[in-house]
């Protein structure tokens, strides 16, 4: 059975994740990794979840933000999803979607009623994900706006709680 926990974004296991997904972004993308590529640095608002697995180690993340945080002048209620990834041996047992199911009712407890995200042409399975949760194609936002890579998508969350997933392994 695996946990997803809030936890503080200088949590060591979080920030060897957030470390591997920025190096994952940067080679999808054909950029060095070790030549400074870094994506913009997240809100102080920003919420982390952690996903551990069932000896308790870190097999995924994600983060909320304030959407307002890329694009200023957005919604006070609109929020943004961030940096969702899973470590590549842990990947095919649904963590992705575990992962975005508590990040929808983490936002949701803190007020977001819309979330807006943004992935890129070169992840095939993040657009799919998000498809899939009924996520909807939007025009790119805030710097994302010139990027001929970035696919941006937006969700309108339900007046209630969303549900909440419970995969496992």
């Amino acid at each position: 059975m695996t946990t997803v926990l809030p936890v503080p974004g200088d949590d060591p296991g979080l920030v060897r994740l957030a470390t591997e997904q920025q190096r994952e972004v940067a080679r999808r993308y054909a950029q060095n990794p070790e030549h400074g590529f870094a994506q913009p640095p997240l809100s102080p608002e920003t919420i982390w979840l952690l996903l551990l697995g069932d000896d308790s180690a870190p097999l995924g993340c994600v983060a909320v933000q304030p959407l307002s945080h890329t694009l200023p002048g957005a919604a006070h209620d609109a929020g943004e999803i961030k940096r969702l990834y899973v470590n590549p041996a842990a990947r095919g047992h649904s963590h992705s979607l575990t992962l975005m199911t508590e990040a929808e009712l983490v936002a949701w407890r803190a007020g977001y009623r819309t979330l807006q995200l943004e992935t890129g042409l070169r992840q095939p399975e993040a657009l799919a994900l998000y498809r899939r949760l009924g996520y909807d194609e939007v025009a790119p936002y805030g710097h994302y706006r010139d990027s001929l890579e970035s696919v941006c998508f937006r969700k309108t969350l339900p007046p209630a709680a969303p549900a909440v997933s419970r995969h496992s392994p």
